[in-house]
């Protein structure tokens, strides 16, 4: 009796294994791509097979992913819903790339979509995609295309079953799965038969795949790196007065960074400052341009203050009048007041100055002062026409 109550147990047991879900293991032998079921909450999907790549989304027990491909003790997954990417929008207009070769980054709401810097696929000209948010940046949020993928922790996830599998991207959407920074195992692959020559096919992807993350990702990482940097210097530099700032060592600098191919996003940005930059030394030649200007418009007031000083010593019979002499008229005219300029010349005919009344003294009448010795009472300074000296008279008596 107790041997067959023994025998009773073990079926039921051997009957209910058999179809019970079960955590997928690194060894297990499963063909891709399959339905997993998640064990835990909040569990983080990633945008590399690690700890060390940024945070893309959460999911929780009981949600249901898509796995396509396995690396180490991480699944790589169809982007479930929510999930979005980052592309340039220079490289967009009208759903559609304009460009080759055109990356997408794996999105996520804890970075900025400038420090969102793994890749998930290229595209290509004319390839679709589909914009799910206002720009951000130089960045369009869009859905995930075909050959995008994300990851998640494998011992946190149960199979439930073979799903269909994943359709590679037709043709005309010529869209070209990403070499980094994850091996790129063609989705829906079937295990074959003989699994020796799998597994050894297996290790030749992954060993290619691991070259290429470590000469291209690298790079990137570095040169960004340098960019922030050399970024944070070009914003203190900035602060200092106008005239003050000095962009040589920066441009240098950042121009090594742009002719790099391999660095990526770090290439574009510092073109992008080295524009910046340009503008900023535009700014501050203008400035220097105006402090010389300046300069100089205060050397000429000055010449004109000791010139009048002089003639004031000449002529000690100036009293109240700023200048005295015979008043011609001018052929230079005041587009602001709508008449011609004055003139005062001394006795060998020599203009002394120019003269104009004063806006709230329009109303003078000179017609019977022409060619009279007049005294003008007002304030002097430099005539840009002629630079000379403009006397602005408020007041204007005959001397004969």
């Amino acid at each position: 009796m107790k041997f067959r109550t023994i025998l009773f147990v073990l079926a039921g047991l051997i009957f209910l294994t058999s179809f019970a879900p079960t955590a997928i293991a690194e060894d297990d032998d499963v063909t891709f791509p399959y339905i997993a079921r998640i064990t835990r909450n909040n569990l983080n999907m990633r945008s590399g097979p690690g700890t060390n790549y940024y945070r893309c989304g959460k999911l929780n027990e009981s949600n249901r992913i898509k796995v396509v491909s396995r690396r180490f003790s991480w699944s790589r997954v169809v982007p479930p819903a929510g999930s979005f990417s980052w592309i340039s929008a220079q490289y967009v207009s009208n759903g559609k790339v304009t460009g080759d070769s055109v990356r997408v980054y794996a999105g996520s709401n804890y970075e900025e979509p400038e420090h969102s810097t793994t890749m998930q696929i290229k595209l290509d000209k004319g390839d679709k995609v589909t914009i799910i948010g206002e720009k951000q940046g130089d960045y369009y949020k869009i859905q995930p295309p075909i050959g995008a993928y994300l990851w998640v922790k494998t011992s946190y996830t149960k199979y439930v079953g073979p799903a269909k599998p994943v359709t590679p991207a037709k043709s005309a959407e010529k869209v070209k799965p990403a070499p980094e920074p994850v091996k790129k195992d063609k989705p829906g692959a079937i295990i074959p038969l003989d699994k020796k020559v799998a597994k050894k096919t297996e290790e030749v992807k992954k060993e290619a795949q691991t070259k290429i993350v470590e000469t291209s990702l690298p790079v990137e990482s570095q040169e960004l790196k340098k960019y922030y940097e050399l970024k944070k210097q070009i914003d203190d530099e900035k602060i200092k007065p106008l005239l003050e700032q000095n962009y040589e060592k920066f441009k240098k600098a950042l121009a090594v960074i742009s002719e790099n191919k391999k660095a990526g996003k770090a290439a574009r940005y510092s073109k992008f400052s080295l524009d910046q930059i340009k503008r900023y030394e535009l700014a501050m030649s203008v400035a220097k341009e105006m402090e010389i200007q300046n300069k100089q418009l205060e050397q000429a007031k000055e010449k004109i203050r000791k010139a009048l000083e002089a003639k004031l010593a000449e002529n000690p019979d100036l009293g109240k009048y700023t200048v005295i002499g015979t008043l011609k008229t001018s052929n230079v005219y005041s587009v602001k007041l709508k008449m011609k300029h004055y003139r005062i010349v001394d006795d060998a005919g020599k203009t002394v100055c120019h003269a104009l009344p004063d806006e709230s003294a329009v109303d003078i009448d000179t017609k019977d002062m022409i060619d009279k010795k007049v005294g003008l009472a007002g304030k002097v300074e430099p005539h840009k026409q002629t630079s000379g000296a403009l006397v602005i008279f408020t007041k204007v008596e005959l001397l004969e």
